[in-house]
């Protein structure tokens, strides 16, 4: 609970570029504040403001860790306004977890087109990279990459996506050894774990000239030069070169996932059943 309460001080003095400002837009007195900071920088044995001007400037590394602060207090948030709302849900409201980096822009049509073609069901979705656990997380479905799941979880593969390498048109090279020489642009989960699905591993001395969780910010990089990448097949732009597709290649399922209980829920059944369709005219 304390590290909670540090990473909310710290999101809070970041926000409001001082413990002062911060203290005014949380309502808690500034030693509280001061405290919690100065706890997580004993904690972590580095810096995470530079103290030298007027006010408080996040270092480097006091950016990185705002960042995945922000990004974890909004997980939890979602989460607990999620099992709030367990005893309340009914057959009319689905409660529904998607990837925030596999396929976004097709799986969120895929989402919402479900919304339009059942327009007396209530939808909530929570898209995270967290691996969400469905009964504490209170979630009906949860669409992810593989069959890993929870005993009481049932999986149904509703589709699969294809990735490849890609680099800009004018990247020609000879042999898949040679693609190591070049920067490289990936993608990673909002943990910074880079997503790489291939048998081939990539190599420890490869430059990592650009991480993103987007993946058309991704897909852009790779068009215009910046390095090679990653991609699932649907997201590369039309003008990027794939790169030794018997080399690099993967194709990753993409699972419905439900608890036991809840296999027999028109909802779920019928959200599953939708996906399924959706996905495999788009995939």
């Amino acid at each position: 609970m304390k590290s909670i309460n540090e990473y909310r001080a710290l999101v809070a003095v970041v926000e409001a570029g001082s413990i002062r400002g911060a203290a005014e837009s949380s309502d808690l007195p500034r030693s509280t504040l001061s405290r919690a900071v100065k706890r997580l920088e004993t904690r972590l044995g580095v810096d995470l403001f530079d103290r030298s001007g007027r006010g408080l400037e996040p270092t480097p590394a006091g950016e990185l860790l705002y960042k995945r602060a922000r990004e974890f207090l909004s997980d939890i948030a979602a989460s607990e306004a999620a099992v709030k709302r367990v005893e309340e849900s009914s057959d009319e409201t689905l409660v529904i977890s998607i990837p925030r980096t596999a396929g976004q822009a097709t799986l969120v049509d895929a989402v919402t087109s479900f919304g339009e073609a059942h327009p007396d069901l209530d939808l909530r979705v929570l898209a995270t990279d967290r691996y969400v656990d469905l009964k504490a997380d209170g979630i009906d479905v949860a669409l992810r990459a593989g069959r890993i799941g929870k005993p009481d979880e049932i999986a149904r593969r509703v589709g699969e996506v294809e990735w490849g390498l890609f680099a800009q048109r004018s990247l020609d090279p000879d042999e898949p050894a040679e693609v190591w020489s070049h920067p490289f642009v990936v993608v990673t989960t909002q943990n910074d774990e880079i997503i790489w699905p291939f048998g081939v591993s990539l190599e420890e001395s490869a430059r990592i000239r650009l991480r993103t969780t987007d993946f058309a910010v991704a897909a852009s990089a790779v068009s215009r030069g910046l390095g090679i990448g990653a991609l699932p097949t649907l997201h590369a732009a039309d003008d990027a070169r794939r790169l030794f597709k018997g080399a690099f290649a993967a194709h990753v399922e993409l699972c419905v996932f439900f608890q036991e209980e809840s296999r027999n829920r028109e909802p779920v059944r019928a959200f599953a059943d939708h996906i399924s369709d959706q996905l495999s005219q788009r995939l």
